[in-house]
């Protein structure tokens, strides 16, 4: 009895080891899966260009909209056009009885039309209206912060959604002398007039890019290199022992991977 007794004695010390080793296992493990490696990445001060720019959505729009009077000493016929239909410049709009027409002085969409009735002669209030799809603009708005940076004339690209491979050349054609304000800010209303090659079409969505600002072969960082607080911004300097020093930096202009170093740091300094 006193054997059997033993025996259990024994076993039940086993299990409880294997039990408290288990535990011990199970926590140990999860101790370790809390580590997580981090891995910095190096970065160099090197000459590079930024570009600053300025991008705008919106709607492609005609800069020429006018209504073509019919010719009162003659009769209306037909309509050669529909509305909405885009014409080549030179093609037929409308037919007289007398066999001539009016016709498309550049490529346009018509927008619509007031005839008189089939072999009536034409009146003062007849008229077809028509858009240009050759003079295009995009209206755009440019912020207080960079509108000193942008002039009249100046070249934009446009790229339209339905092809963002696709460029599309043209200019700043107006900028407004008076801003609106907002609780964001001031912003300041300009007309970005587009080059067509025949492929964009009247209310199409685009998105208008303006250069603000390009300056060339500057020291230059990548972004997530710089780090901010409340007194400014600063870097971890690598040393020529590999320690790391915490270095204030004054930074300028930046693109969407890089910024420009104006202070604290040298050409082919390290960081990380």
């Amino acid at each position: 009895m006193k054997l059997k007794n033993k025996k259990i004695l024994i076993i039940g010390c086993i299990i409880f080891v294997l039990i408290i080793g288990n535990i011990f296992f199970k926590s140990s493990g999860a101790e370790e899966d809390k580590i997580v490696e981090t891995i910095t990445q190096e970065a160099t001060v090197e000459n590079r260009t930024i570009l600053s720019t300025l991008t705008a959505p919106g709607e492609v729009q005609s800069a020429v909209t006018e209504k073509l009077t019919l010719n009162t000493s003659y009769k209306y016929l037909n309509m050669c056009a529909e509305e909405n239909e885009m014409v080549k410049e030179g093609a037929n709009l409308l037919k007289y009885t007398n066999g001539t027409y009016l016709t498309a002085p550049y490529d346009c969409v018509v927008l619509g039309y007031s005839v008189p009735t089939t072999k009536e002669t034409c009146t003062e209030s007849n008229y077809v209206q028509i858009s240009s799809v050759e003079d295009l603009y995009m209206d755009i708005n440019i912020g207080e912060d960079q509108i000193n940076k942008i002039t009249v004339s100046q070249e934009v690209e446009i790229v339209a959604n339905y092809n963002e491979e696709k460029t599309y050349k043209g200019t700043i054609s107006k900028i407004n002398a008076i801003g609106t304000h907002s609780s964001s800010g001031t912003t300041f209303a300009a007309i970005a007039s587009i080059e067509n090659d025949g492929t964009l079409k009247l209310g199409m969505s685009a998105t208008c890019t303006v250069t603000v600002e390009k300056n060339e072969n500057i020291p230059c960082l990548p972004i997530e290199a710089v780090q901010i607080e409340n007194n400014g911004k600063y870097v971890n300097l690598i040393k020529d022992n590999g320690e790391l020093e915490k270095t204030k930096i004054e930074t300028g202009i930046a693109d969407a991977n890089y910024v420009q170093i104006i202070s604290g740091l040298s050409l082919n300094d390290k960081v990380n």
